[in-house]
């Protein structure tokens, strides 16, 4: 870059800007693989991102639950990773009658969990998707016993090795007055950081993909 002294403020601004942009375009471009893992990524058809939580957040009975259940159904007829939903609330079973009526529309497995269970269950459910990263990224699908084998499908509820990665949903109900969510401490406050997609509902949905 040649300038100078005589060289007009603004002619000079604009150069130095357009020097800059030129540089840091060639700095990302370098680095485009590792940054790519850092971008949020839009699910085809949804309003979601992975490695996001997607809230809705209002008054009782202005359409929560059916606007997180809408995303929920899009996600799980139309994402070929989609392989479970992981339903939290207080009871551990179902109390939601939106959600009972609609259910039927999503078509993956659903889990219910009482907010109790949740942190055990999702420890020992992430140590399973880890080892199934571990499994595809190693090419190991035939070395594995038929018992180990047995056991991941039905913690991850699957039936084969067939899905590059798998994109799981969680969706804590009545988030917002969630002891997992009040206590900062808690497992699943750190989970937040690393999963990949969640769903909540004054209510949140998660959505977990690679972690």
């Amino acid at each position: 870059m040649d300038l100078n002294s005589s060289t007009p403020y603004e002619e000079l601004a604009g150069v130095y800007n357009t020097y800059v942009d030129d540089m840091i375009n060639e700095a990302l471009s370098d680095n485009r693989n590792a940054l790519s893992k850092e971008k949020l990524m839009k699910i085809p058809y949804s309003e979601c991102y992975l490695n996001s939580i997607t809230a809705a957040i209002g008054k009782q009975n202005k359409g929560k639950t059916l606007t997180i259940l809408k995303q929920i159904i899009i996600i799980a007829n139309t994402s070929p990773y989609s392989h479970v939903l992981i339903y939290i609330n207080r009871s551990g079973s179902p109390s939601d009658d939106t959600f009972e009526s609609l259910k039927h529309l999503i078509k993956i497995p659903i889990i219910y969990l009482s907010q109790e269970e949740a942190e055990d269950y999702l420890k020992n459910f992430l140590m399973y998707k880890e080892l199934y990263n571990t499994i595809k990224k190693q090419g190991l699908e035939d070395k594995i016993i038929d018992k180990q084998r047995d056991e991941l499908f039905e913690t991850l509820s699957i039936s084969n090795f067939d899905r590059e990665f798998l994109h799981s949903l969680i969706f804590l109900d009545d988030a917002v007055k969630s002891k997992l969510i009040t206590n900062e401490k808690s497992y699943f406050n750190q989970l937040l950081t690393h999963v990949d997609t969640f769903i909540v509902h004054s209510s949140w949905l998660f959505n977990t993909s690679k972690h």
